[in-house]
């Protein structure tokens, strides 16, 4: 990344600290109190290969909207397993024309860590995706976080998101936090709620909740939140659980494992 664009984009960035998160934040566009609350209806599938089918089906009819190039954030972790299985083997059956149109960016990563590390999510990608995957696609770009300023490498995988046109689709996760709080993506450096609200379409995957049971009274937390309608409280309850960022989504589509 050039330095000079660095420090333009580092200028227009404030730093805001909550609890142990660091946020970089752009001013923002829109008062919190403009953000409408939606309920939430999650479609309860019966296996993990059900979830992967339910996330290509949401992938090919993103691709059916529209012309072009596709921008898509993959999930880390087990929550999108399945699907990572099925995007492999498309390309191992030969030249996809929707896999040619793909910029594929990962969503969040461990810090720091080389990214020839085995517990790396890029390594996780790379055994379920298979190598025919990442020669199809038009571009593939992981958080760096083996760099000396990891604020300057998020800022540059932000440009790149925002010269490509933005997100088209944004798969995410949920993690339990405690107090029954969570997270809509995983471990130390991830893309922030204004990435996640401005996404066209939002699929959220929930599984393993019987090693991580956890998962079901946080994100009962999240459904049965009643969301205050001042700025202040509304801020102080996202700020506590990041998890509610989920309720201000209107293209959103949730599946969760029975």
């Amino acid at each position: 990344m050039d330095p000079n664009l660095a420090g333009a984009n580092a200028a227009r960035l404030s730093r805001h600290q909550v609890y142990a998160n660091i946020w970089l934040t752009k001013p923002a566009k829109s008062d919190l109190t403009n953000l409408l609350v939606q309920e939430l209806r999650p479609e309860i599938l019966e296996s993990e290969a059900d979830i992967g089918r339910a996330m290509l089906a949401e992938l090919e009819a993103a691709a059916h909207q529209k012309s072009g190039d596709l921008v898509i954030i993959l999930l880390g972790g087990r929550g999108a397993q399945a699907f990572h299985r099925l995007l492999g083997e498309r390309a191992r059956a030969g030249e996809d024309h929707l896999l040619r149109r793909l910029h594929v960016f990962t969503q969040d990563a461990l810090a720091p860590m080389h990214m020839d590390n085995s517990l790396s999510f890029v390594r996780d990608f790379e055994r379920l995706l298979g190598p025919e995957f990442f020669r199809q696609v038009k571009s593939f770009t992981p958080i760096r976080t083996d760099v000396p300023n990891l604020e300057n490498e998020l800022i540059a995988y932000v440009d790149k998101l925002e010269a490509l046109g933005g997100i088209d689709i944004f798969f995410l996760g949920h993690g339990p936090e405690p107090d029954n709080a969570s997270h809509l993506a995983y471990i130390i450096l991830t893309l922030a709620p204004a990435a996640i609200s401005s996404a066209k379409r939002i699929v959220q995957s929930i599984v393993d909740a019987d090693t991580a049971p956890a998962k079901k009274a946080s994100y009962r937390r999240v459904l049965e939140t009643r969301i205050a309608s001042d700025a202040k409280t509304r801020a102080c309850q996202l700020d506590e659980n990041p998890g509610l960022w989920i309720r201000f989504t209107l293209q959103c589509k949730i599946v969760d494992l029975a």
